[in-house]
């Protein structure tokens, strides 16, 4: 009976055993830049970790159709000029805690960005690069703390209102920009008619 009960219990081990890697996501490439490492897996997933300046990573070039979403890792803390161009498939993108600031061409002509998520609340300047993803299904923005934006009525606005950064997605007719705005973002009324 042990013998029986050990052999069942090997067979289910070695199942269990090559079964494991199936859980996980291939590997498809990865590179180093700097103190920067990044990791694209068969899923489309782009994880990058490091510390400090995600200078543009020359691979993303090649991999722009293949990246379906972006993982920023927490230690990073700011995302250089054209760091992230022409991701045509990427749906979403997660910002780390540490980032605290994202340069206008970051994520240029990013056309299927549905959702960004900011995970720490350090982000500071104007979110003009919002406008350069050229993203038409922007639809929501998680953002941790509200005391510096709001995602309010499809409008990406200053926690005072006074600032409106950008605007998600199409309007329907035209725009209306709220009373007691003061000014505009950069990009916030891109590919929008206004009305006055």
């Amino acid at each position: 009976m042990k013998r029986l009960l050990c052999g069942v219990l090997a067979l289910m081990l070695l199942m269990l055993g090559t079964c494991t890697p199936a859980l996980a996501e291939k590997l498809v490439d990865s590179g180093d830049v700097g103190t920067i490492h990044w990791e694209l897996d068969s899923k489309g997933k782009l994880t990058v970790t490091g510390t400090g300046i995600i200078e543009k990573i020359p691979a993303i070039e090649y991999y722009n159709k293949k990246v379906k979403s972006v993982e920023i890792g927490d230690e990073i803390t700011e995302i250089g000029d054209e760091a992230f161009p022409n991701l045509l498939n990427a749906t979403q993108i997660t910002i780390g805690k540490k980032v605290q600031e994202i340069s206008f061409h970051s994520f240029g002509n990013c056309p299927k960005v549905q959702k960004i998520i900011f995970q720490g609340d350090q982000v500071t300047g104007d979110f003009s690069f919002l406008g350069w993803m050229k993203s038409s299904k922007l639809k929501e923005i998680v953002y941790p703390d509200t005391a510096q934006i709001l995602v309010e009525d499809n409008m990406v606005l200053s926690a005072d209102r006074k600032i409106m950064y950008y605007y998600l997605g199409t309007a329907p007719k035209a725009l209306v920009i709220p009373s007691g705005t003061e000014s505009l973002g950069l990009h916030a009324t891109a590919g929008q008619k206004v009305q006055e």
